[in-house]
């Protein structure tokens, strides 16, 4: 079965949203069997993109992450990127471990809940936007990441944005990278 680039696009922001909001919520009505079934279905779908996506040109390669120029903090990404990169969400969630954190927030102290980067693969695209492991996404765009809500939502407007502004916590140091498509 041979997918478009748009179609990979599509199927890969359903199933990393799926994991990420609708898994991890549990109800009273699911039994441990109805998870594990969910979860093998999620993961044999996962499996199922990964490899149309590897054995597809639409795969980011080395030669596509040699294409973004950093200049300090600020990451000129080609445009076509965006849809590569949003297309291969279910190998680029495979590069980077992610734990959740509480920390006082540097700006008004209150204890806030954001994402840590716990590993990191080398070589890859995480690594390549200049994230290192032990980071913690603490905004984009000037917005707190603290759910998979927040993320979602920050997620959704990846496709049309132009410029994208994330802060970070590195080694108790307030760092801002921004990335545009350009």
């Amino acid at each position: 079965m041979k997918l478009k680039s748009k179609e990979l696009a599509s199927i890969a922001i359903k199933l990393s949203l799926f994991s990420l909001i609708a898994l991890p919520s549990t109800s009273a009505q699911e039994t441990p069997a109805t998870q594990n079934t969910a979860r093998s279905l999620l993961n044999n779908s996962l499996d199922f993109l990964r490899e149309k996506i590897e054995s597809s040109n639409f795969a980011l390669t080395e030669a596509d992450l040699s294409q973004i120029e950093r200049q300090g903090n600020t990451f000129l990404i080609p445009k076509y990127l965006r849809l590569k990169g949003i297309a291969n969400i279910p190998i680029i969630e495979r590069q980077v471990q992610v734990g959740r954190v509480r920390f006082n927030d540097p700006q008004s102290s209150n204890l806030v809940t954001a994402f840590k980067l716990l590993k990191i693969k080398s070589k890859s695209a995480i690594e390549t936007l200049g994230l290192q492991t032990a980071d913690i996404i603490y905004k984009i765009n000037g917005d707190l990441v603290q759910t998979t809500n927040d993320a979602t939502k920050i997620f959704n407007e990846l496709k049309s944005r132009d410029e994208i502004e994330v802060s970070i916590i590195r080694n108790k140091s307030l760092v801002n990278y921004i990335f545009k498509f350009v």
